[in-house]
């Protein structure tokens, strides 16, 4: 009963992150993804400190916001259910080589920086470099993979960042809340 209590409330605190991220993230892109992305301040805002300050979601810690910080935000996810299951997902990077980019989709919620050792289902999938360099990428769900009725989606750097002595780890952009498996879109 202990450990049922434990998990709901951990997951309480996840729903709460998410829905802080989601409400900063639209109040920071209120004028569309592509203005603000043009003037490179991509990032997600930290819903603690304000729109000044960004969160990097792997190591979860926050900053100021800095243009030379690394970071990868995702734009835009969609699920198309039927005979052949597909998952568009779309993202912008700065100051990350593109060629270490993965996607994973997972179980995990945003708050959760490793799935796999947590616990959580992790399917990664390679990017293509045609992918990798125009930040979208076509994924046909395979069966195989099992995926749960929701997942998120996430884009990822294959390769641990440090950035002026802070270690951001395996940086990612996700969505913000799940994606249904029946079709979605984010």
């Amino acid at each position: 009963e202990a450990r049922k209590t434990e998990a709901v409330q951990a997951r309480l605190r996840s729903c709460e992150l998410e829905a802080s991220l989601q409400a900063s993230f639209s109040e920071f892109f209120q004028t569309g993804t592509s203005s603000s992305l043009q003037r490179r301040s991509l990032r997600y805002p930290c819903p603690e400190h304000g729109l000044a300050w960004q969160r990097s979601p792997w190591s979860q810690t926050s900053a100021r916001f800095d243009r030379e910080r690394p970071a990868i935000v995702v734009t835009h996810a969609s699920v198309s259910a039927g005979p052949s299951p597909q998952l568009i997902v779309r993202w912008q990077c700065v100051n990350i080589s593109h060629s270490d980019l993965w996607a994973c989709l997972t179980d995990a919620p945003v708050d959760v920086n490793q799935p796999g050792p947590e616990g959580h289902l992790q399917v990664d999938v390679p990017l293509q470099p045609s992918e990798q360099d125009q930040g979208e990428a076509v994924i046909y769900i395979r069966e195989e993979w099992a995926l749960p009725s929701q997942f998120y989606v996430r884009v990822y750097s294959c390769k641990a960042i440090d950035f002026r002595g802070a270690f951001l780890g395996f940086e990612f952009g996700a969505t913000l809340r799940p994606l249904s498996a029946s079709g979605d879109e984010w």
